[in-house]
């Protein structure tokens, strides 16, 4: 794994007007080397209790395929430490603060283009926002997207929503350490550490969903080039939210190819067009371990149509 120093949000408040400096941690399949317009370029983004290493099932099988293959770490893996005063205060883990971060690492690599970006879960929604208000990205891959209005995972949205403001006053922050302890264990993250979640609440609570729906319209009226698998029995997120995701997008169902739990084809997409999608009956246990043919494939038929050489 690579570092690089990420200045990102700056002039974002008026007493930090530098704006939050983050050691990021990335691996890069062609490390230090300059941007090859000749080389397909795919961009990873983790969802918010992962890292880089959850993608990798599917990263490598990528790099296998002379793409270069990058993959960041939000501040909100512990591969990404804040360096210096203020990010405590200031940086909010919120999705354009998110989706600013990635553009800023992106400029550090002196890297004007990609040819696909890839998220999951909760990295999608940056994403998102960066593919809707940006030329930088030319389509994308979104598994098991968040989303676009609060779901069942995150329910009470509102407690988290309190928890954060209430974290803006410091003197509160050791009773509310014990609050987000306690709810860890009730909500089964007791694997994770307590700050671990208290920046996961940050997360959800920075999700905008007055804006998701307007930028997957904005793609769909671009007509964006994108893939999207998500899964019908998902304990988190329910099916009828995805199926609307989609439907935003512009995916109709016949577009959708569905794979029972054995990874056999139950439906066929009927409809030939420049985006698609993956419906799992039922969720695995790593979804980029156990269908990463067909996401390597559905990644490969996007790259193949925007990608131009020069």
């Amino acid at each position: 794994m690579r570092y690089i120093y990420v200045n990102t949000c700056q002039q974002r408040w008026e007493d930090i007007p530098d704006g939050f400096f983050f050691d990021t941690g990335y691996v890069d399949s062609h490390p230090g080397s300059p941007f090859n317009p000749n080389v397909p370029l795919v961009f990873a983004v983790h969802d918010m209790y992962g890292s880089h290493e959850s993608l990798l099932p599917l990263l490598a099988p990528l790099v296998l395929k002379n793409y270069r293959v990058i993959a960041i770490n939000l501040p909100s893996s512990n591969h990404t430490n804040a360096v210096g005063f203020g990010h405590e205060d200031g940086f909010l883990h919120s999705t354009d603060e998110y989706a600013e971060f990635i553009g800023d690492f992106l400029a550090e690599l002196k890297i004007p283009k990609v040819d696909l970006m890839l998220g999951q879960g909760t990295g999608c929604i940056p994403l998102l926002r960066i593919c809707a208000k940006t030329d930088l990205c030319q389509s994308a891959v979104l598994i098991c997207p968040t989303g676009h209005i609060p779901y069942k995972g995150i329910e009470p949205y509102k407690m988290y929503e309190q928890f954060v403001m209430s974290w803006e006053t410091p003197f509160l922050r050791p009773y509310l350490k014990v609050v987000a302890y306690l709810l860890k264990h009730l909500k089964g993250l007791g694997k994770h550490t307590t700050d671990k979640v208290i920046t996961s609440f940050k997360v959800i609570r920075g999700m905008d969903f007055n804006s998701i729906g307007s930028y997957l319209f904005n793609l769909k009226v671009k007509q964006f080039p994108v893939g999207v698998l998500y899964c019908r029995k998902d304990a988190l997120i329910e099916a009828k939210i995805s199926q609307s995701f989609c439907q935003l997008l512009g995916l109709e169902e016949e577009q959708m190819t569905t794979y029972d739990k054995n990874g056999q084809i139950t439906k066929k997409a009927t409809l030939n067009s420049k985006s698609e999608g993956i419906i799992l009956e039922e969720k695995p246990n790593n979804v980029c371990q156990e269908f990463h043919l067909p996401l390597i494939n559905m990644i490969e038929k996007l790259i193949n149509l925007v990608h131009q050489r020069v």
